[in-house]
């Protein structure tokens, strides 16, 4: 009993952290003005004209439609589909044997990482008053829509798209491929020129433009395809949810812990 009543303390600690997280999130959101594009040119300009150039930096909501940026649409590389970010993901999944108490083998199925790359290329965010630059680069992207999501079970193909890196990730993952694979799955995001955004950043003009940037305080960075209604209610879902269960593991382990003592 006294081994899971420290296994329930240590769960309940990782709950109450969670917690923690879920609880941060709601205090940023709600307490984050949302500026129009409109609003932060006025204010860059103002900062320029009494600072200089390069002095304005200010943690903000921005809403609004993605637009293609200087280089225009990007090609998600599995899909084909032309959009404004991308992120691709590719797992395998492969057996392993475990060996029981007994000493007899158990096969289990386990997965693993093989390749993973998210375009950091900049892209637009255009409301009624104008546009403002994103730059994606350290950003938390949530709730882009899926393009692909597919496993390959023929252990001899192997097809992530066209282009130098599709090529070079190809040849990377058939290396580290073993007999053990039961297949390869294919994950792709992408945010669609169109597509509503919500994103919390800092506005800055430090790198010589106006754009959403990772704060350099280590502030929060989201862009999300979900409303920040939405997002607020699902934070203090996960908050609920998480303090609840940090409370019920709590009070098992320290029972757990006193009974080992009494008994």
């Amino acid at each position: 009993m006294g081994i899971v009543g420290i296994v329930a303390l240590v769960a309940a600690a990782v709950a109450l952290f969670v917690w923690r997280l879920q609880a941060k999130s709601m205090r940023q959101m709600t307490s984050t003005e949302t500026l129009s594009c409109g609003d932060l040119d006025v204010l860059v300009k103002a900062a320029s004209d009494v600072v200089g150039a390069g002095s304005f930096s200010q943690q903000c909501e921005v809403v609004g439609v993605a637009a293609a940026g200087e280089q225009g649409l990007l090609k998600a590389p599995d899909s084909g589909r032309d959009v404004v970010w991308h992120r691709t993901l590719v797992t395998e999944h492969y057996w392993d044997e475990t060996t029981e108490s007994d000493g007899s083998k158990r096969r289990v199925d386990k997965t693993r990482v093989m390749s993973e790359h998210s375009s950091e290329d900049a892209f637009l965010v255009q409301d009624d008053t104008g546009t403002i630059v994103v730059e994606p680069r350290e950003a938390d992207v949530d709730s882009a829509p899926k393009l692909v999501e597919r496993i390959d079970r023929d252990s001899n193909h192997l097809e992530l798209g066209s282009g130098a890196l599709a090529n070079l990730a190809e040849g990377m993952i058939s290396s580290a491929r073993s007999d053990r694979t039961t297949g390869i799955e294919h994950e792709e995001w992408g945010i669609p020129a169109g597509q509503r955004l919500y994103v919390l950043a800092e506005a800055s003009d430090r790198g010589g433009r106006l754009a959403m940037v990772s704060p350099d305080n280590g502030g929060g960075f989201t862009i999300s395809a979900r409303t920040e209604a939405e997002m607020q209610q699902s934070a203090r879902t996960a908050r609920n949810i998480a303090l609840g269960i940090s409370v019920a593991l709590g009070v098992t382990g320290v029972v757990l812990l006193l009974l080992e003592l009494v008994l």
